[in-house]
């Protein structure tokens, strides 16, 4: 994970809310993870960690976006395909290293896999790209405690831009975060919603 994203968002929020369950949509081969264990050490604890992904099913030979089998949407994301048993095997070594408490790891598209309500104390949504996988997403986890979009500029990722812009419309009150690099491109744009209810 680049230093920026885990610097501005996921360091500031781990240790004020320093969550003991964690779910990635779209964990890929667990850069987020890697960063996220270490960080759960300094702060004395192990972490649950839940994470979905599609993996080989989002084939991409000629690294154009995935189609969804399930939406018929492209999901217009920027990695490759991933691998179930790199993540894996990095798991069953943070777990051998007490880096992890537990995990759990669910293959295939979320409109399958994911179904809610389920509740974490941090989500991180950065799977599918398209309009009606990130609504689906986020409906099916809407009660957690914190919740992170990434990639909500419109211009690249239209349909979470579209998404965000739709519960800020409904009166969600979300932050948004946006870092630029010295020539003023955005190099990073996420958003956050903290359900204030849910937190003890």
């Amino acid at each position: 994970m680049k230093d920026y994203k885990w610097n501005t968002v996921f360091k500031p929020l781990i240790e004020r809310y320093k969550p003991k369950n964690f779910c990635e949509i779209g964990c890929h081969e667990g850069l987020t993870l890697k960063s996220l264990t270490h960080m759960v050490k300094e702060l004395g604890y192990k972490i649950e960690y839940t994470g979905y992904d599609a993996f080989e099913l989002a084939d991409r030979p000629t690294f154009e976006y995935p189609q969804n089998p399930i939406t018929g949407e492209m999901e217009h994301n920027g990695k490759e395909s991933a691998s179930y048993e790199i993540i894996k095997e990095r798991c069953d070594k943070y777990v051998k290293n007490e880096l992890l408490e537990s995990y759990d790891l669910i293959k295939g598209w979320t409109h399958d896999t994911l179904i809610g309500p389920l509740t974490f104390d941090m989500v991180y949504i950065d799977g599918g790209h398209s309009y009606t996988t990130v609504k689906w997403d986020y409906e099916q986890v809407k009660n957690s405690k914190v919740i992170i979009f990434d990639d909500t500029y419109p211009v690249k990722f239209p349909g979470v831009a579209k998404f965000i812009d739709e519960l800020r419309s409904l009166g969600t009150n979300i932050t948004e975060l946006i870092e630029k690099n010295d020539s003023g491109k955005i190099v990073m744009q996420c958003a956050i919603i903290i359900n204030e209810q849910e937190i003890k």
